[in-house]
């Protein structure tokens, strides 16, 4: 039995990580090619339009990513790839359009997350900045350390745990 033909039996509903991988490594094939376009495809531009707020934008950076990860091989072995995306979608916005997002001001964007937190917290969440929320998004929703946030948005991580602390005074406060 072909290793594709094993992948695509192991795909049931849920994508795994080590699947995510797998499939990422053999991406040229079309089976893995169209397994990650199906689960993916629709959260960049979720994301993307989050973040830049213009769904012809998010379009072009979800094709972009696309492209770059058919014509590159990925080396590392990824551990979140739902963050790992939400990274992908900042650089490569930031790469094609020469802009930064702008504040953070679609409830949209934490749609996945609203199902577990109050209507206090999202509405403190949307006060806070690009920045900021991607340290609260990638900490507390993705799962990452502040050490791995500090690596995806090319922050030291004293920097990155200095302004953590920071972000939860101010969400202490607009929650007061």
């Amino acid at each position: 039995m072909r290793k594709i033909d094993i992948i695509r039996q192991l795909y049931i509903l849920i994508m795994t990580v080590e699947l995510f991988n797998e499939l990422l490594q053999n991406i040229r094939q079309k089976e893995c090619f169209e397994q990650l376009y199906a689960e993916y495809y629709s959260q960049l531009i979720k994301i993307c339009m989050h973040l830049y707020g213009n769904l012809n934008d998010a379009e072009d950076i979800a094709q972009e990513i696309f492209t770059y990860l058919l014509s590159h091989k990925v080396k590392a072995n990824i551990e979140n790839p739902n963050a790992w995306f939400y990274a992908l979608c900042k650089y490569n916005g930031k790469k094609l359009f020469k802009k930064e997002a702008p504040l953070y001001d679609n409830a949209d964007y934490y749609e996945p997350i609203n199902q577990f937190i109050s209507l206090d917290i999202q509405n403190a969440l949307s006060e806070l900045t690009a920045e900021e929320s991607d340290i609260i998004i990638l900490f507390w929703y993705y799962g990452y350390s502040l050490d791995e946030v500090a690596q995806i948005l090319h922050k030291s991580y004293a920097s990155v745990a200095k302004q953590h602390e920071r972000i939860k005074e101010k969400l202490k406060t607009l929650l007061s």
